[in-house]
């Protein structure tokens, strides 16, 4: 059985200890001092050795705090700095547990305080603090109030004491009836620290501040005209009144002589008092007045005329505004006087007139003027050089209405003009406007891209300076030769016109002439192709050495543009020569090439035919008129015999395409025939299968060939 003994010692702080008892175990502990803090400690001890025997021993505690202490031949041993909780108890005797118990260690609550302020609501008081103090560790009751002490900095320097004045005593006394509020008064404003400590010297602070009161209430009147007018300021708006003849109105009016005393509270009921003496009266200042405004805007010449009567002659005439004036002595000296208040600038003037007694009354006079006269010029600007322009005129402020004088207004060139405007009250505004106008429009078009070859097209390009861009009608353009005229208009529509030629090369014209002809057939004439016109220089063009026919030649000159010409080139047909041998007579016939002929025999005659003949071979040569021969032989032979007929054979057509005919006798049948090119070759060989054999020339090329049969010859022109 365990029995727990709680023992309160007294002492300078008030600090709780425990002791458990066991059958063998005793347990001795301290409570915690301040909240939060891990101070408390116990002391375990062995009372009997029946259970652990004789040791050596190691005490154990497990809770918040857990150690174990060395192995000790010791009956105790204490544990310390242990935070607050329940902790058990284990004595290990040889490692085992030979007994147990357990132990719970308290803190404090925490010590924590609230302040509560009054501050000043009127000037010249002073604030108060109540400062409520709860938790930690108090001291003991005396006199009904608990023990804490207070220490405090703040404006009015350092203080302090203990709570109710309760000092921090060790006694004996009811708790339930005690204290715990601290009361600070008369404080001056400012920021306030508080330090509170308990019985054990636990601290807790805080701090308040106290805002200074409003300022003062203050009062200031003016007595005039049996009236009281007062100005309250300062405190705490709004303001409650409290006159001596029962008024509660912040003004007194229609006041019969004597002194008036008024009480003004503000919000908070803070009061002031003031007293105000209202004296025998003179009638009532009245005043007239008639104002002069001003004509013209900023002139200085308005005028307030015054008439003054009642009050006490003589008057003084002052005035604030825009100017203010407050002359010396005495400006109407008698009631019923006048004064002028001359060279005023517009504004509002509030005058005040005071008689000899200090009484015063006050007008208010405005003086007024037209807004300022202002003129504008506007203009829609010159749109093309070399044109005009007008300008409108627009008056602003002034009085109309409105009359103008100065330049013209329409028909006008660049240059600077002026104007004037005179209003209803001959006021006037100058303005001026500078007519200016664009550059002149300047259109210009050049070839960019010239006529390569006659008939064909170039490119002019066309740009615009000057005037207003953007532009319409430039650029690039596809033109033929001719004259082209280019319009270009600009952003106002000005325009401007250029005129450009555009030429071409003349016609390119290939020209062939034969300056060669062919004298003989199968020759070769020279043709010359000279060009004229396009672009030199040319290609294609020269001598051209070609056979009969018919050629087309191009020629291209510099800018590739060509022509072309043809050239036929004809030759004398094959100069033939055909006979034959009638017994002694030779009789031969001569065609083509140029007659005439000229005959040359082997036997030097010169005739054409020859008769009378001896046997033999002849041979005859025939020059035509180019130069061009042929020659051929003929055989007599048994001179007087008949001739066999089947050397004479005929071969047609001629000149030939594709086909001859070679026609002979019956007798000439099956005998070979050979053609022969120019230079002897034989081209083509074949048998007369009749009398009429058809050969196909097809593979032939064009030229003269020579047909022989036995020993007669035929010449042949083969054209396709």
């Amino acid at each position: 059985m365990k029995i727990r003994i709680i023992i309160t010692l007294l002492s300078l702080f008030v600090v709780s200890h425990e002791v458990v008892f066991g059958q063998d175990l005793q347990i001795a502990f301290s409570s915690i001092t301040c909240n939060g803090l891990c101070d408390g400690n116990a002391t375990v001890s062995l009372i009997s050795t029946l259970t652990c025997g004789n040791g050596p021993y190691q005490y154990q505690i497990i809770g918040p705090t857990t150690a174990t202490s060395p192995v000790t031949s010791a009956t105790s041993y204490t544990f310390a700095n242990l935070c607050a909780g329940i902790y058990s108890v284990n004595v290990l005797d040889g490692g085992n547990v030979c007994t147990s118990g357990s132990f719970n260690i308290i803190q404090p609550l925490s010590l924590y305080t609230t302040i509560s302020t009054t501050l000043p609501l009127c000037a010249g008081n002073d604030g108060s603090a109540l400062i409520t103090v709860n938790g930690g560790t108090p001291g003991s009751c005396l006199n009904n109030c608990r023990g804490y002490n207070v220490l405090w900095t703040g404006p009015g320097g350092i203080g302090g004491g203990s709570l109710n004045a309760c000092p921090k005593e060790i006694v004996t006394c009811s708790q339930s009836s005690a204290s715990n509020t601290y009361s600070l008064t008369n404080l001056s404003p400012g920021t306030y620290n508080v330090t509170i400590e308990d019985n054990n010297n636990c601290p807790v602070s805080a701090s308040f501040t106290i805002t200074p009161p409003p300022p003062p209430i203050t009062v200031s009147g003016l007595v005039a005209n049996n009236a009281i007018d007062i100005t309250v300021s300062g405190g705490t708006p709004g303001y409650t009144y409290s006159w001596s003849n029962g008024a509660t109105t912040e003004d007194l009016s229609n006041l019969s002589p004597g002194t008036y005393t008024v009480t003004v509270i503000d919000a908070n009921n803070c009061t002031v008092t003031a007293s105000y003496t209202v004296q025998n009266q003179n009638p009532v200042l009245s005043v007239n007045w008639a104002i002069s405004h001003i004509l013209c805007f900023g002139d200085q010449n308005g005028m307030i005329n015054l008439t003054v009567a009642g009050g006490n002659a003589p008057y003084n005439v002052s005035w604030s505004g825009p100017v203010f004036g407050n002359p010396a002595g005495n400006e109407i000296a008698n009631s019923g006087g006048s004064y002028l208040i001359a060279n005023m600038p517009a504004g509002t003037y509030t005058i005040t007139i005071t008689d000899s007694n200090g009484n015063s009354t006050n007008i208010s006079a405005t003086i007024t003027q037209p807004n300022l006269l202002t003129l504008s010029a506007s203009s829609l600007g010159i749109l093309c050089q070399g044109g005009t322009d007008s300008v409108t005129l627009t008056p602003s402020g002034g009085t109309p209405s409105y009359a103008y004088s100065g330049s013209t207004t329409s028909g006008l060139v660049p240059g600077t003009y002026s104007y004037t405007v005179t209003d209803a009250n001959s006021c006037t505004a100058n303005t001026t406007i500078t007519i200016t106008q664009p550059s002149a429009l300047v259109v210009t078009a050049v070839v960019s891209t010239a006529i390569p070859c006659s008939g064909g097209q170039g490119v002019v390009t066309v740009s615009a300076v000057g005037g207003t861009p953007a532009y319409s009608g430039t650029g690039s353009f596809t033109v033929s030769a001719g004259t082209h005229t280019f319009t270009v208009t600009d952003g106002n529509g000005c325009t401007d016109s250029v005129m450009i030629m555009v030429t071409q090369p003349n016609p390119l014209v290939a020209t062939a002439s034969i300056i060669s002809a062919i004298d003989c057939n199968g020759g070769q004439a020279i043709v010359s192709v000279i060009p004229s016109g396009g672009t030199p220089s040319y290609t294609g063009i020269g001598n051209f050495n070609v056979s009969a026919g018919t050629y087309p030649y191009t020629i291209t000159d510099t800018n590739g543009c060509t022509a072309m010409t043809v050239a036929t080139i004809t030759q004398p047909s094959a100069l033939l020569l055909t006979g034959s041998v009638n017994g002694n007579n030779i009789d031969i016939s001569v065609s083509g090439g140029t007659a005439p002929y000229v005959y040359s025999w082997s036997n030097v005659a010169s005739t054409e035919d020859l008769t009378n003949l001896s046997s033999g071979t002849y041979t005859v040569t025939v020059t035509d008129a180019n130069g061009c021969t042929s020659t051929e032989s003929f055989t007599v032979e048994n001179a007087g015999l008949e001739q066999q007929d089947y050397n004479e054979f005929q071969v047609f057509p001629n000149p030939a395409q594709d086909f001859i005919s070679i026609r002979s006798s019956s007798a000439g049948v099956g005998n070979t025939y050979r053609m022969l090119d120019c230079y002897g070759r034989n081209v083509l060989e074949g048998k007369l299968t009749s009398q009429e054999t058809i050969i196909n020339i097809q593979t032939l090329a064009n030229g003269i060939y020579h047909v022989k049969c036995g020993s007669e010859t035929r010449a042949l022109v083969i054209s396709h």
